[in-house]
């Protein structure tokens, strides 16, 4: 006799194709996380939780799957550096297969999907090797274009703008196309 967890578990890999990536997920855990968890095998739904994982770890590189986005695992080992650092750190940067010339800074929307609003001191996913602190962007801030640049402070995860001439961290990205 079948018991819940392991009908439970039949009929979501039944069906896994189908789920939006949040439903398999939910499933998923609550079937792992079951007392019975040791008896339950969860064929045909491993994949498709693989295709759903949003971050993909490749050493120095994290791909963001829900952006279509690669991101530099660390931060840049620059240290803290003014915004015109910034982007000669992520113009010089070769990492993985990818030479000098292929990343650069990071928008501030881009950079503020990495903001887990879960988590705080840092405010982002594990997965990152982050301090907590303020990292640039290459946007620019409409009060002063020319002298400021957005950041974002992943302690707590919000966006502000400072002098160009300012000191923060480095993270680059690409696109993973």
């Amino acid at each position: 006799m079948k018991t819940f967890q392991q009908g439970l578990s039949a009929l979501v890999a039944q069906h896994a194709a189908q789920l939006p990536c949040d439903a398999l997920m939910r499933a998923a855990e609550s079937l792992v996380s079951a007392e019975e968890s040791p008896q339950i095998e969860l064929p045909g739904i491993r994949a498709t939780i693989e295709t759903c994982a949003r971050f993909v770890d490749f050493d120095d590189i994290v791909e963001d799957r829900h952006h279509g986005l690669l991101w530099s695992k660390q931060t840049l080992d620059v240290g803290k550096v003014d915004h015109a650092g910034a982007l000669r750190a992520v113009t010089d940067l070769s990492l993985g297969a990818f030479k000098a010339g292929a990343w650069r800074l990071p928008t501030v929307r881009e950079l503020l999907t990495l903001v887990d609003y879960e988590r705080h001191d840092p405010a982002i996913d594990p997965i990152f090797q982050t301090k907590s602190d303020y990292y640039w962007t290459s946007s620019p801030a409409a009060y002063s274009p020319s002298d400021c640049a957005w950041l974002v402070y992943f302690s707590y995860g919000y966006a502000d703008w400072f002098a160009r001439g300012n000191r923060a961290f480095v993270r680059a990205v690409r696109p993973s196309q």
